[in-house]
């Protein structure tokens, strides 16, 4: 929730006493796909700093990963720091 709502001090506090950066909602979303979705851009940096991968999908598409959300909702600042990060820009979505 902290992550869907751009709570920044918040996941900072969480991952500062052990949260897990990767930990997945039923779907495969993680924190950093959930922030990302969102356009919470300092959230981001936080999970970034903290070592989210930037290249974990979803399971519900396979496909789906916080670069592609990012793009899809127009996040493009988002988009920059993602594939600064490592992102990999070559995956394909279902069209």
């Amino acid at each position: 929730m902290a992550c869907q709502n751009g709570h920044k001090q918040t996941v900072d506090v969480l991952l500062k006493n052990g949260a897990n950066v990767n930990l997945t909602k039923t779907d495969g979303a993680t924190p950093l796909y959930v922030a990302c979705q969102n356009g919470h851009k300092q959230t981001v940096d936080v999970l970034l700093k903290n070592g989210a991968n930037v290249n974990l999908t979803t399971t519900v598409d396979p496909l789906s990963s916080p670069l592609g959300i990012a793009a899809e909702k127009g996040h493009t600042e988002i988009v920059e720091k993602l594939i600064s990060a490592g992102a990999v820009i070559n995956y394909q979505n279902k069209v």
